[in-house]
């Protein structure tokens, strides 16, 4: 997921049973939300590579 050459990434996750969810216009994925709250925590916990 890291890699400092990138500011911008994606999380490929069509291969995990994660349903969009649609409430009238509004369309969310709580698997994915989920998947970048952890990995935000795992980077707030550690410092993988030497990121600052």
């Amino acid at each position: 997921v890291l890699n400092p050459g990138r500011p911008v990434i994606f999380i490929d996750t069509d291969m995990l049973p994660a349903l969009e969810e649609r409430d009238q216009k509004i369309v969310n994925n709580p698997i994915e939300a989920h998947i970048i709250a952890e990995d935000h925590c795992l980077l707030q916990t550690s410092n993988p590579s030497g990121l600052n």
